[in-house]
């Protein structure tokens, strides 16, 4: 069995309205691409060192974050993580490694709580383009699936055209686009477990992407961007008075 976890409570995204940035900012490439859940959106960030940082109207547990650029978008990049009280002196979480070859990147560290009013801070050295970046406290699930559970790093989805002959002989194909597909399915589940906690990931599963890693032990970077393909309704389960949940969903990787 293994036990996913999902970063869905984006700090970069909940406190967005204080979102800063500290370099020129490209017309069609602002800070805010960066943390609007959408794939498509590009942030481009200024050559030397500059700063994106978001001020918590409440206090924020954090202990992990998502690095996501596009294939070629970063080069020699370094990024940083901190945190401020009082938006003056910092104090360092983590270096966030970066990738320069599409795929998403999840690091983990220990825990922080950045009080009331105070600052989460990246920091990017060097020109570079981001799809997403993301900071937040992980869902860890109760549960664990195997049977049936699909890696979805692995290649799949494979949406083909074919090219058939009259004599229906096969004379060439093209690939139209990967669509891959998984389910979260978690059984055994306490009911205070689902009202209290699966019940906001749904809520936010409904709007929104979020970030799902299938096995945080034994394949950590094994990382997708994740959206609902269905919001399906928790349900009773055996032995009373536990419950299952499941969540179809598509997902890139790359």
């Amino acid at each position: 069995m293994t036990c996913a976890q999902v970063l869905y409570d984006s700090a970069f995204y909940r406190y967005r309205a204080s979102l800063a940035y500290s370099g020129a900012v490209v017309d069609g490439f602002a800070p805010i691409n960066a943390v609007d859940w959408r794939d498509f959106s590009i942030f481009t960030a200024a050559a030397g060192t500059t700063y994106i940082k978001v001020q918590c109207t409440a206090a924020a547990l954090i202990d992990c974050a998502v690095a996501w650029a596009p294939a070629g978008g970063v080069g020699a990049v370094t990024m940083a993580l901190a945190w401020s009280a009082d938006d003056v002196t910092y104090t360092p979480i983590v270096a966030v490694p970066v990738v320069d070859t599409g795929v998403p990147v999840w690091v983990d560290f220990a825990p922080v709580t950045v009080p009331l009013n105070g600052w989460i801070r990246l920091a990017i050295s060097g020109a570079s383009n981001w799809r997403l970046l993301s900071v937040g406290a992980k869902l860890q699930f109760p549960t664990g699936q195997w049977s049936g559970l699909n890696p979805l790093t692995l290649y799949q989805g494979v949406i083909r055209e074919n090219v058939v002959a009259v004599n229906g002989s096969i004379i060439g194909s093209n690939i139209r686009r990967t669509q891959k597909q998984g389910t979260i399915s978690l059984q055994f589940l306490r009911p205070e477990w689902v009202r209290s906690t699966w019940e906001p990931l749904a809520k936010h599963a409904g709007r929104f992407p979020f970030w799902y890693r299938w096995d945080p032990t034994g394949h950590q970077a094994e990382v997708a961007f994740a959206a609902a393909s269905d919001i399906s309704a928790p349900t009773n389960d055996r032995p009373p008075p536990l419950m299952k949940v499941d969540l179809p969903m598509l997902a890139i990787t790359d």
